[in-house]
């Protein structure tokens, strides 16, 4: 299968290209990339979710008690402020922390690689040249991306959470702007990502490096020790990323 015309044929009806999860037949040094990144520990910042988004813990599967969803640190914005910076809110409970390896210059929103930001500044996306990150430039320069936006490592600490969120309304980056999701994971913090897939059934996955549309509801129970990830998004080219897809292990 060294297409996504021979994919479309294995999905459901035929409507999609890419699948919702797969992982990719692609080798790498973990522990390189793994000491590489935790040395940027000391640069992490907050990349807890949004108060809305625990609001809306009833729209989508739990991964946690009611403790965890109280207690998880969190953003909040004051509706009636919407263009102020979020406020963070301290918790007991520890979430997502990370950095964006790259940026926009001169765009400050773009500080922190948010993916609301990685389908727009079309080839305007740069390495941020503070960090010194060689080996993931080389790995990522590997992958058939015809264009690069956003590389960005997240954790978990342990004891961390990470609540059920989508990060978009559908898949439309990845069906028709041609958008590749790529993460490597270097450390699984002792438990696995669930998601769920269109027909409703929840996946627990742990593979190494995979390509996901995180439209799909999904997240992170309580870890028991650090998580660390990277996650690589850009404009694909179809064929080479095709040969890359595990597709005997993919969910549509």
């Amino acid at each position: 299968m060294e297409s996504l015309e021979v994919a479309a044929q294995l999905s459901r009806d035929g409507e999609k290209r890419l699948p919702v999860y797969c992982p990719l037949a692609l080798s790498f040094d973990v522990e390189r990339l793994y000491r590489e990144l935790i040395a940027l520990l000391p640069f992490f910042e907050s990349l807890a979710t949004k108060g809305a988004t625990l609001e809306k813990r009833s729209k989508w599967f739990s991964i946690g008690d009611d403790y965890l969803y109280g207690n998880v640190e969190h953003y909040i914005q004051d509706p009636s402020r919407p263009i102020d910076p979020p406020v963070f809110v301290h918790g007991a409970v520890s979430s997502w922390w990370g950095i964006s390896l790259t940026h926009v210059p001169g765009l400050p929103e773009t500080h922190s690689g948010s993916n609301r930001y990685r389908r727009k500044h079309d080839g305007q996306w740069v390495w941020k040249a503070d960090l010194d990150v060689p080996y993931t430039r080389e790995l990522v320069g590997s992958l058939p991306f015809t264009r690069f936006d956003t590389a960005r490592v997240m954790s978990l600490p342990p004891g961390g959470f990470g609540p059920v969120h989508a990060d978009c309304r559908d898949d439309t980056p990845w069906e028709i702007d041609g958008i590749a999701s790529i993460t490597f994971l270097l450390r699984d913090g002792g438990v696995q990502m669930r998601f769920q897939a269109p027909d409703g059934c929840l996946h627990d996955v742990s593979d190494p490096v995979f390509f996901f549309k995180d439209c799909a509801p999904h997240g992170v129970p309580r870890t028991t020790s650090r998580r660390l990830l990277l996650r690589v998004n850009g404009a694909a080219d179809p064929r080479p990323l095709s040969r890359l897809l595990r597709l005997g292990d993919a969910v549509w």
